[in-house]
């Protein structure tokens, strides 16, 4: 029986130290993994700031402001202020976009950290040491001790 003891503390010493190690690897790879995908996000979300939309509005604007400066010479002056609120109205949208986008990127630095720096590592770590316990089996065979 003090053989048993002993064998079973260093089995649960040996898988401890085996689960830890192994808790460590997945630990990092999941690192790895979690920065690949928020460096992925904010690549998008810079897409997003740089992509057409704004290089639209900005061409939309330019050509309000061409079509103002023509306006000088032919048309009146309504027409000229619906074309200056909707140069302004552009250019709230380009400004109204730019602070989500920002802020879609703070919350998104915020979120990779809440992960990386909490999250994992409770995910991938262990209080408690392995715990084993000796199973015994009776056989018992008819036809036994008469």
């Amino acid at each position: 029986e003090p053989d048993l003891k002993a064998f079973v503390a260093a089995h649960a010493e040996h898988l401890t130290q085996a689960l830890r190690q192994q808790l460590a690897v997945s630990g990092v790879e999941a690192r790895k993994q979690e920065e690949e995908r928020y460096r992925s996000r904010q690549g998008e979300v810079s897409t997003l700031i740089a992509e057409n939309t704004l290089a639209k509005l900005e061409r939309e604007i330019e050509q309000l402001k061409g079509q103002r400066a023509q306006g000088l010479l032919f048309d009146e002056e309504q027409k000229l202020d619906e074309i200056d609120r909707s140069i302004e109205e552009k250019r709230a949208e380009i400004e109204r976009r730019t602070r989500h986008y920002e802020e879609v990127r703070a919350q998104l630095e915020r979120e990779r950290e809440r992960i990386l720096r909490h999250l994992l590592p409770r995910r991938y770590a262990t209080s408690t040491p392995a715990q084993v316990f000796p199973v015994t089996i009776e056989v018992r065979l008819p036809g036994g001790a008469r």
